[in-house]
């Protein structure tokens, strides 16, 4: 498999598991969990889960200084993205969510144009208009739960999680392997959810069956896994593409709500993912060029 296929993948892949977020976090906020809780329940055993797995492969641990603050930042824009994502699951339908937090992949396009002289397409344009109809469309929907605050901090959580793609890749981050590039994000990610809320609080609140499979398979899942493929995805084929493939990502999530946590599948929702995704698809038709 070439480069170009394994970046595809991983970016389907990464994609995919993110879109599990609300199976793992809703049963935690059933269980008493805050959002900042379950958060840093999630960063804190991804965390754990790295570091035994790079230490069982004989990977180090050590960043080297000049790395420091851009690490920092990854992890703060990381997990500022999951904290605003894991609140907007209680603002509206995490169907409504997910597609609203798929306009990411417009907002990567937008900053690689801007901040390093991609160039802008129709196609591109046409996307950003697209991408804006439909998250008008689900910001006016009358079917599910949506409120004026959860589309904006969902749309806070799109920006940073787009600023997260773009640094990976145009910062002297993408010098990092895989593995420390991800250990590192969980690590400082950590940091900051742990600031956020009372560790020690978080952690008693894991009493029952339900809360420890929660955490562990979403520290695996949504969290290890996807911060992986996503760092595998942008070093093969650039965050505009890596973006573009987390179409799977909002499909996930809807099919998640509506088959598991019962909820509606509206007509405003499916117009607005139709809309969303035909962005990408236009972003997909003509991308532009990578920076290397």
């Amino acid at each position: 498999m070439n480069k170009r296929w394994l970046g595809i993948l991983n970016a389907a892949l990464a994609a995919a598991f993110y879109g599990l977020n609300p199976l793992f976090a809703l049963p935690l906020y059933h269980l008493g969990f805050s959002v900042e809780e379950a958060v840093f329940c999630r960063y804190f055993f991804g965390v754990l889960m790295m570091a035994a797995v790079m230490l069982f492969y004989g990977k180090s641990l050590f960043l080297p200084r000049k790395y420091l603050f851009l690490m920092i930042v990854a992890g703060f824009f990381m997990s500022g993205s999951s904290l605003t994502l894991f609140q907007s699951y209680k603002e509206m339908d995490v169907g409504i969510a997910a597609t609203i937090l798929f306009v990411y992949p417009i907002l990567v396009a937008a900053i690689m144009v801007v901040g390093y002289r991609e160039k802008i397409t129709i196609s591109t344009i046409a996307s950003i208009l697209a991408a804006l109809l439909g998250v008008g469309v689900l910001s006016c929907s009358g079917g599910g739960k949506v409120t004026l605050f959860g589309v904006f901090i969902v749309l806070m959580s799109s920006l940073t999680y787009a600023i997260y793609l773009v640094e990976v890749k145009v910062s002297r981050l993408k010098e990092l392997t895989f593995e420390t590039l991800t250990f590192y994000t969980l690590v400082f990610g950590l940091v900051l959810t742990a600031v956020c809320t009372n560790p020690v609080s978080a952690l008693s609140r894991l009493t029952t069956f339900t809360g420890w499979t929660c955490v562990i398979l979403g520290a695996f899942f949504p969290t290890v896994l996807s911060l992986f493929t996503t760092a595998l995805a942008i070093r093969y084929v650039g965050p505009t593409t890596t973006a573009v493939f987390g179409a799977l990502e909002p499909t996930t999530s809807v099919l998640i709500g509506v088959v598991i946590f019962g909820e509606i599948f509206t007509l405003s929702l499916g117009i607005g993912l139709v809309l969303i995704v035909t962005a990408v698809v236009l972003i997909v038709m003509n991308p532009p060029k990578n920076v290397s």
